[in-house]
């Protein structure tokens, strides 16, 4: 810092006091509340002065401001001026910039059944303190559409039309916008978050929201990962909620926790492709005039990531021995839905596969069921045994070699996925996995103990698990497809499994999906509870391929039209 000092008389020269013009400031912060400096004497100074010394009392630099209220009617920038407060002799100064207001909302959508008006929240744009008000058309019903959303404050700092949204009210369906309508197309629910930046400072898991996209209800939650510091960065963001609707990567804004500068980007799932419907239409005339016309509707396959059961044995003849005979053994279909979300309907306890147009025909499911001692205790959707074909419902890519490679080729590919071969399968810790973990396996994995294992897992080779070993996921034992489960302890598999025979010994795919091995000795207090929160949910973190077909398309309907 500089100033100037002031003496008494050139006889005294005792320093009476002395003003700051330049107070300076240090980025690294000083290291005691004071400090102590000898003067640097200049300009007119005596020299018998030099031993003079001072004490300076830090304080601080204004970091921010923020526009408490912005204000109305400005053409040009305002001059920004700080005064008052310690250090205002330092002369801190400021630039303004300049925004736009919102001028009024108009409702696209009064929706239906509310009994009293709904809030009006306005979000993007670029701009705050936007504020509107909405009314409702009464009639001689108790609940009524919206008619209009008038603005009680326009806010500042808008350079687009930020998003509108009414709730409360009783009544759904309402609707507005601030300028632009928005545009129909497919839509999707949120995928996955990336952390782009882990920030630092964190000694609480901050919050995750989205904004943007075009869709609603996504939630996150945060984890933070130990650093040495006692504070956080943040490792990853688990979905709890995928929400729907949405049409874009919306953006994920994290606040909270103590901490900083971490960001994410979001990947939403295109889900199961069910495919498109053509219009075909053919004319022919012959020489003598005579004209006909032809017309078929044909459509794609079904492409995508589908599950089936609890347990689904994905290809013909399975080889399967008889299942556990303990009265507490139970494979269940029904949805434990463990997250609290939208629950799904039954699914069957266990899919079989029976390719309808297979030469010669295939007996799967009727396999699956005389293996079954205790036919009560697999309960889902199609009566009991829950015993379905899923053939159908399973799609191209589900039931395909080249289809089920490219899913567990996705998984491998997947971010943070975590690779073991016969080299390292050993070190694999299942106790140390979330449910955000995905584990590929290329080759044999034996889990026992009381472990526990969370997330998704892929084994290419054979899968063993005995005494009380629990996962809480969705495990793929795809490839060999070979599983042998053994002890009467009480592990559970909560989630789903699919075990599909997709390569021969050298691990060339197969022309055609082969029999899958499923063997189950003992039972105890086990079985398969299907979760779609611990099965289709994680899913939403693998991206999707480019899911394509060999299939020819289906016809769907044929007509001779008169011409």
């Amino acid at each position: 810092f500089s100033g100037t000092l002031f003496v008494s008389t050139a006889n005294d020269k005792t320093p009476t006091s002395m003003s700051v013009q330049n107070p300076g400031y240090d980025t690294s912060g000083y290291s005691a509340a004071t400090l102590t400096s000898n003067l640097q004497l200049s300009g007119g100074a005596w020299a018998d002065c030099g031993n003079i010394t001072v004490t300076a009392t830090t304080g601080y630099r204004i970091a921010s401001i923020n526009v408490t209220n912005g204000g109305s009617g400005y053409t040009s920038v305002p001059t920004a001026s700080i005064t008052g407060g310690v250090g205002s002799t330092s002369n801190p100064t400021a630039t303004a910039a300049l925004g736009y207001p919102v001028a009024s909302v108009t409702v696209t959508n009064g929706g239906s059944s509310y009994t009293s008006a709904p809030t009006v929240s306005l979000s993007g744009g670029g701009g705050t303190g936007a504020a509107a008000t909405a009314s409702v058309v009464t009639a001689s019903t108790t609940t009524y559409p919206v008619a209009s959303v008038t603005v009680t404050a326009g806010g500042s700092g808008y350079t687009s039309a930020p998003a509108v949204s009414l709730s409360g009210g009783g009544g759904a369906g309402a609707a507005g916008t601030a300028n632009i309508a928005t545009t129909t197309t497919t839509i999707y629910p949120v995928q996955s978050v990336t952390v782009t930046a882990g920030g630092t400072g964190y000694s609480t898991p901050p919050t995750v929201s989205f904004s943007g996209g075009g869709g609603s209800g996504a939630a996150a939650t945060a984890t933070l990962s130990t650093m040495p510091s006692g504070t956080y960065y943040v490792d990853h963001i688990d979905i709890n909620n995928a929400g729907s609707g949405y049409t874009a990567n919306p953006t994920v804004t994290i606040t909270g926790g103590g901490g900083s500068g971490a960001t994410a980007t979001s990947q939403i799932s295109g889900g199961t492709k069910f495919g498109k419907v053509w219009l075909v239409t053919s004319l022919a005339q012959t020489a003598t005039g005579a004209r006909s016309m032809l017309q078929m509707e044909v459509a794609s396959p079904v492409l995508g990531f589908a599950l089936g059961g609890a347990l689904t044995l994905d290809g013909p003849n399975p080889s399967v021995d008889a299942m556990p005979n303990s009265d507490s053994f139970r494979i269940k279909g029904n949805d434990a839905n463990s997250c609290g979300g939208v629950q799904e309907a039954d699914h069957p306890a266990i899919d079989g596969f029976d390719d309808p147009n297979a030469n010669p025909p295939t007996n799967s499911v009727e396999t699956v069921k005389d293996s079954l001692p205790r036919p009560d205790h697999y309960t889902g959707s199609g009566g009991t045994p829950s015993v379905q074909n899923g053939f159908a419902s399973l799609g191209e890519t589900m039931t395909t070699p080249d289809g089920l490679s490219s899913v567990i080729g996705a998984i491998y590919n997947a971010p943070g996925a975590q690779h073991y071969d016969a080299s390292n399968v050993g070190s694999f810790n299942p106790s140390s996995t979330t449910k955000s973990s995905i584990t590929y396996v290329d080759g044999d994995l034996n889990l026992g103990g009381n472990n526990t294992g969370n997330g998704i897992l892929v084994v290419t080779g054979t899968l063993t698990m005995s005494g009380n070993f629990s996962w809480n996921g969705l495990i793929f034992v795809i490839g060999d497809g070979n599983v042998q489960f053994s002890g009467g302890g009480n592990g559970q598999i909560t989630g789903s499994i699919i075990v599909a025979k997709i390569w021969d010994g050298s691990h060339n795919l197969l022309n055609a999906i082969g029999s899958p091995t499923f063997h189950w000795n003992g039972g105890g207090g086990n079985g398969i509870q299907y979760d779609h929160c611990l099965a289709t949910n994680l899913m939403t973190a693998v991206p999707p391929p480019n899911y394509t077909s060999t299939r020819p398309l289906k016809v769907l309907s044929f007509r001779i039209l008169p011409y």
